[in-house]
């Protein structure tokens, strides 16, 4: 049993709420008319970048449910419009958090998951040990107390692949040129390895202080990547260098089978829901293959989640 508190951070996002859409189509039109991007840049202005499934209150139910050994949970929110009304904004192991509490504000407002995930570091309260999650990342079955966290360190998947850079064009370009800012800033830490990591897109054990001293040691150069655009860009560097360097820097400990029992799964109208009712965590993520069948893929994961989690957690109202 561990001796010390482990935190969980999620990120949330409501598209229907008309602040939001105020200020999302205001600067989408100034960037596109700036040249910064591109109309047609899917990664920045897809839909399915931020459209909501209404599940997210199963995500609660799972944590209670399957973590109760979790100290406390971090919901980032772009602002009070955005807080979910089924919550329970008072459960004493939920704090609400602002992008303006922890992001800097010359990148506010952002409508970028990349600054929202990097400075979760800056969270006022954060314990040194936390969990990174998305809102489609699910705890499914019960998660044992030192699955992400050993002796006071992170466990990461030991998916070690070759360091090699990625081909970034056409649509992927922005995706996977952000994933090559992250190498060419590795390179600093290799000391003569060869390799890097494999994205892992699942719940993930993360080093606040860690991550602290990374963002120190590079201050300028982030603020700068990160402010060129309020939307995906390959500008940019993603949260997953912060994976990477934990594991080069050989902070954490490294485990081949951490995800054995779990999975990612792109949410289309083939997804059979069954094959994953038994795995410990799960990404159920929504890109445009999803686009065609969303009333059917939305209506199928609503009815398994209520069979998963029929009853209402503590943070419902």
């Amino acid at each position: 049993m561990n001796t010390y508190p482990i935190d969980i951070v999620v990120t949330f996002l409501d598209n229907s709420d008309k602040n939001w859409q105020k200020e999302f189509y205001k600067y989408k039109k100034e960037e596109i008319k700036n040249r910064i991007t591109q109309a047609e840049n899917s990664q920045a202005f897809g839909k399915d970048r931020f459209r909501e499934w209404d599940v997210f209150k199963y995500w609660f139910r799972g944590v209670e449910k399957n973590c109760s050994w979790v100290n406390k949970i971090f919901l980032i929110v772009q602002s009070e419009t955005q807080i979910p009304k089924w919550l329970n904004k008072n459960h004493p192991k939920l704090r609400i958090v602002y992008h303006e509490e922890y992001i800097p504000k010359e990148l506010l407002p952002t409508f970028n998951d990349r600054p929202i995930e990097f400075y979760t570091c800056f969270i006022k309260d954060l314990s040194k040990n936390y969990i990174r999650s998305n809102d489609d990342c699910y705890f499914l079955n019960p998660i044992p107390e030192d699955m992400f966290f050993k002796n006071d360190r992170p466990v990461l998947p030991d998916n070690q692949r070759p360091f090699e850079f990625f081909e970034a064009k056409g649509s992927g370009a922005t995706f996977w040129g952000a994933l090559n800012n992250n190498l060419e800033l590795e390179k600093e830490y290799l000391n003569g390895k060869n390799y890097t990591y494999g994205i892992a897109h699942l719940q993930m054990a993360c080093d606040k202080n860690f991550e602290l001293k990374i963002i120190n040691n590079h201050k300028e150069k982030f603020l700068s990547a990160l402010s060129y655009s309020r939307f995906r860009s390959e500008k940019h560097y993603t949260i997953y260098l912060f994976d990477d360097l934990e594991r080069i820097c050989e902070n954490a400990i490294l485990d081949k089978n951490i995800f054995n029992t779990s999975c990612y799964c792109y949410l289309n109208k083939n997804l059979n829901f069954e094959d994953i009712k038994n795995k410990l965590c799960v990404c159920l993520n929504d890109t445009d293959k999803a686009n065609s069948d969303y009333s059917l893929i939305k209506k199928n994961m609503q009815k398994f989640f209520e069979d998963k989690f029929p009853n209402k957690s503590s943070f419902e109202i």
